[in-house]
């Protein structure tokens, strides 16, 4: 852990001690709690911190009886109480995504026609002129480019695109999570391989959808997109 690292750590954890204690505390009773953290840190240092916290505005000095937590303290705790929160939970997201068996991809697969269909109904409801331009070049570059490259580079920023106008950024998040996770795996390269002139026709539909903005067809046209990649990983797998 480096040296920053440590002491960002350290100001968190005695912010968590000034708010569990019922009366202000010097370092030297500071510097007992912070071991339970698997904190060793010298009272000279502590208060060095606490002087930045002070300053902060996040703790306050009680005279000579020792410091507390300010109401900007405890709030600044609950938001990186909430951002481990988040992370943790990305974390045990993300672990899902280790793509290792088909049946997993399936999994990641099935996840992105569920949160897609809807990221492609969202694009259609708030599609607008230039959203309408943008797609009609993205197909247009596709057709020029599809010899030219693997599937997935001309297919990734396409489905990007569309999530970037549903003006959703949970499901946008979402879908670039399993995105990132899936596009790089051995079998999916495999089966994208000879779907380029598909895919294309398939993007051509979706983006008629989008820039007519029906949404119901939309979001019917994506999710087809999905299911027919989960039919050929579906294929795929028999060959095995």
């Amino acid at each position: 852990m480096f040296m920053g690292e440590r002491i960002m750590g350290c100001n968190e954890n005695i912010l968590k001690i000034l708010r569990g204690s019922s009366r202000p505390v010097g370092a030297s009773y500071i510097k007992r709690e912070l071991k339970k953290f698997g904190e060793e840190v010298s009272e000279a240092t502590i208060g060095r911190i606490l002087f930045s916290l002070d300053s902060e505005g996040y703790s306050r000095k009680e005279g000579y009886r020792g410091r507390v937590i300010t109401s900007l303290g405890g709030e600044y705790l609950d938001i990186k109480e909430r951002e481990e929160q988040i992370r943790r939970r990305s974390e045990i997201f993300l672990s899902a995504l280790d793509i290792n068996e088909i049946d997993e991809l399936l999994e990641a697969l099935e996840a992105r026609k569920v949160v897609e269909s809807q990221i492609a109904k969202y694009a259609a409801r708030r599609c607008n002129l230039q959203a309408k331009k943008d797609l009609q070049v993205i197909i247009e570059s596709h057709e020029r480019r599809l010899r030219g490259l693997t599937t997935y580079q001309y297919n990734v920023p396409f489905h990007k695109y569309i999530a970037s106008l549903c003006k959703n950024r949970i499901l946008e998040h979402m879908l670039e999570l399993v995105i990132d996770d899936t596009r790089f795996t051995p079998i999916l390269k495999r089966v994208e391989k000879g779907l380029g002139v598909k895919t294309l026709e398939e993007h051509k539909v979706i983006a008629q959808a989008v820039i007519e903005r029906d949404e119901t067809a939309a979001e019917k046209a994506m999710a087809r997109h999905i299911e027919s990649l989960i039919d050929q990983v579906k294929k795929y797998r028999y060959t095995l």
